[in-house]
C-alpha cells in the first residue's frame, strides 16, 4: 500500500495489508493523498483522493484490486558479471504508463503490478554502456520471468581537478555529454557523471563510447566554481587518462549584515551573484558570514529571506538595482558589510470559518508584494504557493483561538494566504505591517464529471489536472477503471482549466467553482492524439539540423522523447524536418532543444494541433541563432516589461514597457513607458511568434538591436554591461 501526495508535493507513506486486507498509512503530514494497492499480480487505486487535516484520520477506504502482471529479469555485463547498480525503466507508450525499478546487487530487476501492453525498455547501469535498443516486452496474459538485458564495458575519462597551486580539489562532480554532429543527430546520446572527487581531486566517468564529449565540471558539495568546460575525444575502445582540470583561483568574502537600526540579522542568506559562479552562505547570530573559495571576479551581494525575497537597502525600491558590487581577488579577503531595511514589522490576525468560529492549526503565509513597475496581479499568491510546495518557507500555525502572528516583516504591502491542509483557504491582499486582520476560510466544493473516448466508451486510466492560473491553486489525480468517472474533493472557488490526459487522447475545458458549491456533470470528450510534422528553419529560412522536438499540453500530456526511443524522427535531420507521434491535440507547446547543434537557442513555441486529421503539418518554425555563449552574461538595455497575465494565452502576449531606467541604453534611445514592442531586429514577435522575443534580446555587450514599436517608431539600442 502507498499513499502519494496529490497536491504536487513529495509526501509519501507505505504499509502492508494484514490478513484481512486492512491497512493503515500513518505519519502523514496534512494534505491531499491518493492510496494505491500493488502486489506482484494485483493493482488497485482508490476512487477518490483523501484530504487530511492536522491529526486527522480518514474514513475507511475500500480499494478494488484488479489482476496485473509482473516482469522479472537480470542485467548482465558482457563477460559474465552482473550489473549491481542502476535502473531498468519500462514505458507503455500507448497509455503513457511508466515503471522504474532499481537493479539489485545480484543484477535482478522486479517490476510488479503491471497492466497489459507493450513496454519499451531503457537500461542504465553505472559505468556501463547500454544497448542502443532493447526488444520491447509484450505483456499479454501472464507474468514474465527470466528476461535478460545486456550491457557492455565502455571507455572512461579519468583525471584530476586541481587548484591554482596544483592541490586536489575535493567535493566536485564531472559531467560529460556526448557531442553529436548535426549530420548524425539521430545517434544516441550518452550522458554520465562522476562521483564527487575525493581529497586528491581525482575522478572517473565510465560507460562511454568513442567520440567527442563536452566535459563540464560542477561544484558538487564543494560550493566552489569548477574549471572551464572543455571538449575531450575518447578513442574507440580506449580510455582517456590523466586529464587535468584546473579550478579557477579563489578568494574569500567576509562581512556582516545589519538592519537600518544597526541590529545584526541572523539566519539570512547572503548571495554573491555573478560570473563565474553564484555563492551563498548564512549569517550567524551576530550577523557575520564567511564565503570561502569564491572564484575571482565581479559580483553583486544581496541579502535574502524566505523564498529568495531580497532585503533591500534603506531607501532602495524594487525597481532599483539591488545589492552592493563586490570584487573578489585571488588569495585575498574582501570585507563586505551590508545594511538592509529593517525587518521589524508585525502582522497579527485571526483565522475563522464562514460561521465566525476560530480555525485552529491553519497554515498562514505572509509574502511581500512586489512594488516593481509592471508586476503581475496576485503574483504574491502564486509565489506563496510555490514556496510552500518546495518547503522554502516555514508557515505560521494559528493557535486554538485561530490567532496568528507574522513577524520579521519589512516595509510594504503583504498578501496573506491561510489554508487548512484538510481543505479550504483564505486570501487577503495589500495588508500593511501593524494591521490586525480577519481571514475567513471559504467553504470548498467538489468538482466531478466523466471522461469519454471520441468513439464511445471510457479510457481504462486517465489523469485529471485542474489549475486556477490566477491564484496558482492546482490539483491532480489519476483514475483507474472508474468507467470514466472522476471526482476531486475540497476545491476552493476559482476559474479553472481542466486538462485530461490518457494514452488515447487529451482534452481541456474551463470550469468555474463558487465557494461552497459543487460542480458536477462535467463531460469531457477526449480528442485523439495526432502526429505533428514540421520544419525548423534559421533566419534565412534554411533548415536547422540536430534539434529535438517534444510537445506538451500543459498537463500530463507530454510526448516522451527521452526515455526509450522507438525512433528518432523527432530529431531534425539535414532537411530540418521532425515528426512527433502521439502528440496531444489542442493548444499545446512545442519545445525545441539542441541535441546536436549548440548554435541555436532553445525555444518553447505555442501551437495548435487539430484532431480533425491524424497528421498535422505545421508551417516552418523559425529559430534564433545563439549570439551569447551559455557561460557568458548577455548585455542589458535598462528597461523592463509588464509581467504577463497568467490567465492570458502565450499567443496573446503583448510586450508593454513598464519601466525605463534613467541614463540606460533604452532611455537614450527614446523608449518610453507604455510603448508596445512588436518587432525585434525586423522580426515580428506578435501572436504565435511571441516566443522569439526573449531569444532575440540575448546579445553580447556592445551589440545593437532595433526595437519596432506599435507607434510606428524604431529605436536602436546598444547592449551594456549589467549594473
Amino acid at each position: 500500500m502507498t499513499a502519494t501526495a496529490g497536491d504536487g508535493g513529495f509526501n509519501r507513506a507505505a504499509a502492508f495489508t494484514d490478513g484481512a486486507g486492512r491497512f493503515r498509512l500513518g505519519g502523514l503530514e496534512p494534505g491531499v493523498y491518493k492510496a494505491e494497492a500493488a502486489a506482484d499480480e494485483l493493482f488497485g487505486r482508490a476512487d477518490e483522493q483523501v484530504v487530511l487535516g492536522l491529526g486527522e484520520t480518514s474514513a475507511p477506504l475500500v480499494i478494488t484490486a484488479h489482476p496485473a502482471f509482473s516482469i522479472r529479469g537480470v542485467v548482465v555485463i558482457d563477460g559474465g558479471d552482473v550489473c549491481d547498480l542502476g535502473t531498468v525503466s519500462l514505458l507503455e507508450r500507448s497509455a503513457n504508463r511508466m515503471s522504474h525499478a532499481s537493479i539489485e546487487r545480484d543484477g535482478s530487476v522486479h517490476h510488479p503490478a503491471l497492466l497489459p501492453g507493450e513496454y519499451e525498455v531503457t537500461v542504465r547501469c553505472a559505468g556501463q554502456v547500454a544497448a542502443e535498443r532493447y526488444d520491447p516486452v509484450p505483456l499479454v496474459d501472464r507474468s514474465l520471468e527470466g528476461l535478460r538485458w545486456s550491457v557492455s564495458p565502455g571507455s572512461a575519462i579519468r583525471g584530476q581537478i586541481v587548484d591554482a597551486r596544483g592541490a586536489g580539489v575535493p567535493g566536485m562532480i564531472v559531467q560529460v555529454r556526448r557531442k553529436l554532429d548535426p549530420a548524425i543527430a539521430r545517434s544516441r546520446e550518452l550522458n554520465a557523471m562522476s562521483q564527487e572527487t575525493g581529497s586528491d581531486g581525482r575522478f572517473e566517468v565510465a560507460g562511454l563510447l568513442g567520440g567527442d564529449y563536452d566535459v563540464v565540471p560542477s561544484s558538487g558539495s564543494s560550493r566552489r566554481a569548477g574549471p572551464k568546460p572543455l571538449v575531450v575525444t575518447v578513442p574507440e575502445g580506449g580510455d582517456v587518462d590523466d586529464l587535468k582540470l584546473e579550478a579557477p583561483a579563489t578568494g574569500e568574502a567576509r562581512g556582516r549584515v545589519v538592519d537600518a537600526d544597526g541590529r545584526p540579522l541572523a539566519g539570512v542568506t547572503v548571495l554573491l551573484g555573478g560570473l563565474p559562479q553564484n555563492t551563498t552562505g548564512s549569517t550567524a547570530d551576530d550577523g557575520t558570514f564567511v564565503l570561502r573559495d569564491v572564484a575571482a571576479g565581479t559580483y553583486r551581494a544581496t541579502v535574502r529571506v524566505n523564498f529568495g525575497e531580497i532585503l533591500r537597502a534603506p531607501g532602495v525600491g524594487d525597481d532599483d538595482v539591488q545589492g552592493e558590487p563586490v570584487e573578489i581577488e585571488v588569495d585575498a579577503i574582501t570585507q563586505v558589510d551590508l545594511v538592509v531595511e529593517s525587518a521589524s514589522g508585525v502582522l497579527t490576525g485571526v483565522v475563522q470559518d464562514e460561521d465566525g468560529g476560530p480555525v485552529a492549526d491553519a497554515f498562514v503565509e505572509a509574502v511581500r508584494e512586489s512594488e516593481r513597475a509592471g508586476a503581475a496581479a496576485s503574483a504574491a499568491v502564486r509565489d506563496s504557493r510555490w514556496g510552500s510546495l518546495l518547503g522554502a518557507r516555514d508557515p505560521i500555525l494559528s493557535d486554538a483561538d485561530g490567532r496568528f502572528t507574522a513577524s520579521r516583516l519589512t516595509a510594504g504591502k503583504y498578501t496573506l494566504l491561510a489554508h487548512r491542509k484538510g481543505g479550504g483557504e483564505a486570501i487577503l491582499e495589500h495588508v500593511a505591517p501593524g494591521s490586525d486582520v480577519v481571514l475567513t476560510i471559504a467553504s470548498t466544493g467538489r468538482m466531478s464529471g466523466t471522461v469519454a473516448l471520441a468513439g464511445g466508451g471510457a479510457p481504462d486510466e486517465f489523469t485529471i489536472l485542474i489549475r486556477d492560473p490566477r491564484s496558482g491553486f492546482s490539483r491532480t489525480d489519476t483514475f483507474f477503471r472508474s468507467e470514466g468517472a472522476w471526482s476531486l474533493p475540497e476545491i476552493p472557488a476559482g476559474e479553472y482549466t481542466v486538462t485530461v490526459t490518457c494514452g488515447a487522447g487529451t482534452a481541456r475545458i474551463d470550469a468555474t467553482m463558487i465557494a461552497g458549491e459543487d460542480v458536477e456533470g462535467l463531460r469531457i470528450e477526449l480528442a485523439p492524439r495526432v502526429t505533428a510534422r514540421g520544419t525548423l528553419v534559421d533566419d534565412e529560412g534554411a533548415p536547422v539540423a540536430g534539434m529535438e522536438v517534444t510537445i506538451w499540453d500543459g498537463g500530463g500530456g507530454y510526448t516522451y522523447g527521452g526515455l526509450a526511443r522507438a525512433h528518432e524522427r523527432n530529431v531534425t535531420g539535414d532537411d530540418g524536418r521532425f515528426e512527433v507521434a502521439e502528440a496531444p491535440a489542442g493548444r499545446v507547446t512545442l519545445n525545441v532543444r539542441a541535441r546536436a547543434n549548440d548554435a541555436f537557442e532553445w525555444a518553447s513555441v505555442p501551437i495548435t494541433l487539430s484532431a480533425d486529421a491524424p497528421v498535422a503539418e505545421l508551417p516552418p518554425i523559425p529559430l534564433v541563432r545563439r549570439r551569447v555563449a551559455p557561460s557568458e552574461r548577455p548585455g542589458a538595455f535598462g528597461f523592463a516589461l509588464q509581467d504577463p497575465d497568467p490567465t492570458v494565452d502565450a499567443r496573446d502576449r503583448r510586450f508593454i514597457v513598464a519601466r525605463v531606467r534613467p541614463g540606460g541604453a533604452a532611455a537614450r534611445a527614446g523608449l518610453r513607458v507604455g510603448d508596445e514592442i512588436v518587432r525585434v531586429d525586423g522580426k515580428d514577435i506578435r501572436g504565435a511568434r511571441s516566443y522569439l522575443y526573449p531569444l532575440l534580446l540575448g546579445v553580447p555587450v556592445g551589440a545593437t538591436i532595433t526595437l519596432g514599436l506599435a507607434r510606428d517608431v524604431d529605436v536602436d539600442m546598444i547592449a551594456e554591461s549589467s549594473p
